[in-house]
């Protein structure tokens, strides 16, 4: 039987067909080394918030009245975004509110949320990039959210952080190996990383 080139051609075709199909069934499942970082959602901001702290944490305190105190936080602010609004405290006395009333004392008030602009954001985003605990890790991190703290003479930033598809513990129920980095936003700079290197490849 005569092979004509035309039915060469149409055969070739189909067997690269068969063979892409091949390898995407094989490695549909494998998550495969991509060693980036964005956005757990890409259509929407990634989620600010104060998280609470407590007002021995300030570096100066500043009365406001008798009921309300801010926080001063004194640094040299050298990236430009260490700078965040100073929470406020509220004198709260619960007396005899329930059985075992916490001590009265100042509490931190109206948490404030989105505190960096995108622009800032993407610095921080940087940072965590380059570090080499995390480019060492061949995944994919995204980022879940960012809380905001103040400690002495820095803001802090923990950004919270989650890789989908692994399991991080036999124990955790929920599926993700999830960890933070924390920033020192006045030197952006990486002061503490938590479950940053990837030792179980439990896919869930």
């Amino acid at each position: 039987m005569k092979i004509t080139t035309k039915s060469l051609g149409i055969g070739i075709v189909i067997g690269l067909v068969v063979s892409i199909s091949v390898i995407f069934i094989l490695v549909k499942d494998v998550i495969l080394p991509t060693s980036s970082v964005y956005p757990e959602d890409l259509t929407k901001p990634i989620q600010q918030y104060y998280q609470y702290s407590n007002i021995g944490s300030c570096s100066q305190i500043k009365e406001i009245n008798d009921s309300y105190r801010t926080c001063i936080i004194s640094n040299s602010n050298a990236s430009g975004i260490g700078n965040l609004p100073s929470p406020i405290f509220k004198y709260f006395n619960p007396g005899g509110a329930s059985n075992y009333p916490p001590p009265a004392g100042f509490f931190q008030v109206g948490l404030k949320t989105n505190l960096l602009s995108q622009e800032q954001v993407e610095k921080v985003i940087d940072v965590i990039k380059n570090d080499p605990g995390i480019k060492s890790q061949s995944f994919a991190w995204k980022i879940r959210d960012m809380g905001f703290y103040p400690f002495k003479y820095s803001w802090y930033d923990d950004v919270r952080l989650v890789i989908h598809g692994i399991r991080d513990s036999s124990e955790r129920i929920s599926c993700g190996w999830y960890s933070t980095v924390t920033i020192d936003l006045n030197t952006l700079t990486i002061t503490k990383r938590e479950n940053i290197d990837v030792i179980s490849y439990e896919k869930c």
